[in-house]
């Protein structure tokens, strides 16, 4: 699905991605689907063209596809959730056991089997 690495540190889901990342999934995983204009409106801070390119990142992850639009002021991209947020939750979820299982095998199924 993606790749990440995991912050176990951190809070949230940004223990998997950018603080900015994170931000821009949780209006995403609202919008469904926006441009950068407008992901920019409600974050209402950063520049534009940083969000653009979190954007075209989180596109490269998989979170996200983009189509082109021919619009009055010229072209724009209109992006769109490939992942909603159960989904990615239970993905990272899935993704981080199986990494520790494979790590410390029997450990991680004893815990596991106490909580």
């Amino acid at each position: 699905m993606f790749e990440f690495e995991y912050s176990p540190h951190k809070k949230g889901i940004e223990k998997i991605l950018s603080p900015m990342e994170s931000e821009i999934m949780e209006i995403m995983w609202r919008k469904k689907m926006a441009t950068a204009k407008e992901v920019f409106s409600s974050l209402k801070k950063g520049k534009r063209s940083s969000i653009s390119i979190i954007l075209q990142r989180l596109c490269e992850k998989g979170l996200l596809s983009r189509k082109e639009e021919i619009a009055k002021g010229g072209k724009r991209y209109i992006y769109s959730v490939k992942i909603d947020r159960e989904t990615f939750e239970k993905y990272v979820v899935k993704t981080v056991i199986d990494s520790l299982i494979e790590s410390f095998g029997e450990g991680v199924r004893d815990y596991l089997k106490q909580i």
